[in-house]
């Protein structure tokens, strides 16, 4: 005879990623946070994703100080994950620090811009400290992901997770089927610069204008991509009515000087750029395009000390004392060999 199950009793199968997220979805904390660990300590899973469901469970589980380790381990491995970011606020969250939390959901936009729930989070953290304008950008961003289609946002989350080939399938399927759609045009055209296909990238772009040519984002693209390819009067004509329209919007403001200094015009990059750090003097990599192009017209002094300015801005900044060794002249001091010692030994 045989007896009919009361339920669901326990299972005693080997925990797998598959049974720890079960187990989290229905409510079981404990024991997702059991089965992690378990995978944690077999050493044959996917670390990354055990930890950072390690780090859910627990917060979910009311053990914050636990999910808080478990995500520094993570970052400390992948500074670059972007949801362990955004789970980092959403602790931060929980042990009332809004402050810190704001914090790590800014480097989780920033490493995948496509978060949804980031962006929600900084909408209203923005506006809660008084941070008006960047509560208004957080806003813009989250109706404009809002506003796209499942499959774009999707393909859009996956590229920022450098899953190039998921995204490419996912935007070239749904352009199949939309074929006038911009916002996947410009995500396919992403795709292609992130894979160095720049001619393919131009095509779609330009494709994109000819169906809506006043579509700003998609000419600030196709400009960006032109400067790429070293098509530099093309992009200029590309810039003039982004620039015309927003004369002080800092990216069309570099495009235009990069393009006018790979176009030959030093002069008018120079004063281009130093209009430029006048308002922003905290910009590394500008600062390094002014000395390239001071150095092209001859002015080595300017040069160096734009150079010099770059990493005074940012202590580690790479370019700045491969541009100084790049004069052939240059002698570092013994501070500034130091500075590079410290620079290249720090774990990050």
């Amino acid at each position: 005879m045989s007896v009919a199950s009361s339920g669901p009793g326990p299972d005693h199968r080997e925990p797998s990623l598959a049974s720890a997220r079960r187990a989290l979805e229905q409510g079981q904390f404990d024991a997702a946070v059991q089965q992690a660990e378990a995978l944690l300590g077999r050493g044959d899973a996917d670390t990354s994703a055990a930890r950072y469901l390690l780090a859910v469970a627990c917060r979910y589980a009311g053990d914050c100080e636990r999910a808080e380790a478990a995500l520094q381990e993570l970052l400390a491995s992948e500074p670059r994950h972007a949801r362990a970011w955004q789970e980092r606020g959403y602790v931060a969250l929980k042990r009332n620090d809004p402050n810190a939390a704001r914090e790590y959901f800014r480097h989780a936009v920033t490493h995948n811009s496509a978060l949804v729930a980031s962006w929600r989070s900084l909408v209203k953290l923005h506006g809660a400290a008084g941070e008006r304008e960047l509560a208004e950008q957080a806003a813009r961003r989250l109706d404009e992901l809002s506003a796209l289609p499942r499959e774009i946002l999707a393909a859009a989350s996956h590229l920022n997770e450098d899953r190039l080939y998921k995204a490419e399938q996912i935007c070239r399927d749904y352009l199949q089927e939309n074929p006038t759609h911009i916002p996947a045009m410009r995500l396919l055209a992403e795709i292609g610069v992130r894979l160095q296909v720049l001619d393919d990238a131009e095509f779609l772009l330009e494709s994109a204008l000819e169906f809506e040519p006043d579509h700003e984002l998609a000419r600030a693209d196709y400009a960006n991509v032109l400067i790429r390819r070293q098509k530099f009067t093309k992009a200029l004509d590309a810039l003039a009515s982004l620039v015309a329209q927003r004369p002080e919007h800092l990216p069309y403001r570099i495009a235009k000087a990069m393009a006018t200094a790979g176009a030959g015009d030093h002069e008018a990059a120079i004063a281009q750029y130093r209009q430029i750090l006048e308002d922003h003097p905290d910009l590394p990599q500008l600062h390094v395009s002014l000395g390239h192009a001071q150095k092209t017209i001859g002015d080595m002094n300017g040069a160096v000390a734009s150079y010099q300015q770059a990493y005074g801005v940012r202590r580690d900044f790479g370019d700045a004392y491969w541009s100084l060794a790049n004069t052939k002249t240059y002698r570092f001091t013994p501070d500034e060999i130091d500075g590079m010692r410290q620079a290249e030994a720090d774990p990050t």
